[in-house]
């Protein structure tokens, strides 16, 4: 790997760090909301244990793509979360 593709996926796997860390949907209210909630948190925290892991040297493309998915699809189920509440909040569908 060059210095430049060194360079490129480290800073990829920064943002992918940032994306995590600073990802923080409002407090829950209904309490099945905060335990998924809660079981996202600890999804989190896997996600960046598997960050850093990859970090020490499983960057294979493959260890990458991966993970780059399962923080996105992290990412969508937080904003999930979010909406979930709110229409909780709302009174729900008719």
């Amino acid at each position: 790997m060059s210095t430049l593709d060194h360079t490129h996926g480290q800073v990829h796997l920064d943002q992918l760090r940032e994306r995590l860390i600073h990802f923080a949907p409002v407090p829950a209210h209904d309490p099945g909301v905060v335990a998924r909630r809660a079981s996202h948190l600890r999804e989190r925290d896997a996600l960046l244990a598997r960050l850093a892991a990859v970090r020490e040297g499983d960057s294979s493309p493959e260890a990458l793509r991966r993970l780059g998915t399962d923080v996105d699809h992290h990412l969508q189920r937080g904003r999930d979360l979010a909406w979930d509440d709110v229409e909780l909040e709302l009174g729900g569908s008719e």
